[in-house]
C-alpha cells in the first residue's frame, strides 16, 4: 500500500495511475501495453521511475474498448509542474507524438506539429482518446 498523500488517481482500462504530492507516479494493473513482454501486468503499486515531478496522468477512458475488438493496450500522458509532457503506451495512430506504434516507457515529447511548439509552450492540461490526443497550452 501507498502511505504518501495523493493528489491524482486515474482509472484505466483495468489498471489504476496515482500521483503522490511529492510528485511521484505509481501504477499497478493491467500493462498499457497488454501483448508485450516487455510490459508487464503489475499485481503491487509499482513506481514509474521514468517520472518525476508530476501533477497529472491521464489515459483514454477506462471502458473505452466497449463494443470494439480488443487492442493491445491504451495510450498514457502524464505532465510535469513545469509544463512538459511525456506520453507512452499504445500509439496507433501516432497521436501521443512519437514515431512508434508502441512507447514501452514514458518518454518526453520534444516535438512541433501545426499547433503546438513543445520547446517554447507550457501545457496546462491533457485529455486522451484512443488515436488522438487533445492539449491545452500556455502560449
Amino acid at each position: 500500500s501507498i502511505t504518501k498523500k495523493i493528489i491524482n488517481i486515474h482509472c484505466a482500462d483495468a489498471a489504476t495511475f496515482i500521483v503522490t504530492e511529492a510528485g511521484e507516479a505509481w501504477f499497478w494493473g493491467k500493462s498499457w501495453l497488454q501483448d508485450f513482454e516487455e510490459a508487464p501486468d503489475c499485481r503491487e503499486p509499482t513506481r514509474l521511475d521514468d517520472l518525476r515531478d508530476v501533477v497529472v496522468i491521464t489515459t483514454s477512458p477506462a471502458g473505452y474498448f466497449h463494443e470494439r475488438s480488443r487492442l493491445p493496450g491504451y495510450p498514457c500522458a502524464a505532465l510535469t509542474r513545469s509544463g512538459s509532457l511525456y506520453t507512452w503506451g499504445l500509439n496507433l495512430t501516432g497521436g501521443l507524438l512519437h514515431d512508434t506504434r508502441a512507447v514501452e516507457r514514458p518518454r518526453k515529447v520534444d516535438k512541433t506539429c501545426d499547433v503546438w511548439r513543445s520547446s517554447a509552450e507550457r501545457v496546462l492540461h491533457v485529455g486522451l482518446g484512443l488515436d488522438y490526443m487533445v492539449l491545452c497550452v500556455e502560449r
